[in-house]
């Protein structure tokens, strides 16, 4: 995956109307679908290499939480 000056994006997860994209840098990265541009949450410095997200609470579907 190429995003704009980053050359090594693996991950890309979506939640809700947003997206993150996680590169092997370690920075975690906004992108706005409609506009296309690009925010920097964070600089980790943790290399990604891939990147999962649920819609479900993962406590909760562990604990088996009813009603959810």
């Amino acid at each position: 995956m190429l995003v704009d000056g980053y050359g090594h994006a693996f991950g890309l997860a979506g939640w809700g109307s947003e997206a993150f994209v996680f590169d092997e840098s370690g920075d975690i990265l906004q992108v706005d679908p409609g506009t296309g541009s690009i925010h920097l949450v964070a600089a980790t410095g943790i290399p990604w290499w891939s990147a999962a997200v649920s819609t479900v609470d993962a406590g909760c579907w562990m604990l088996g939480c009813e009603g959810l």
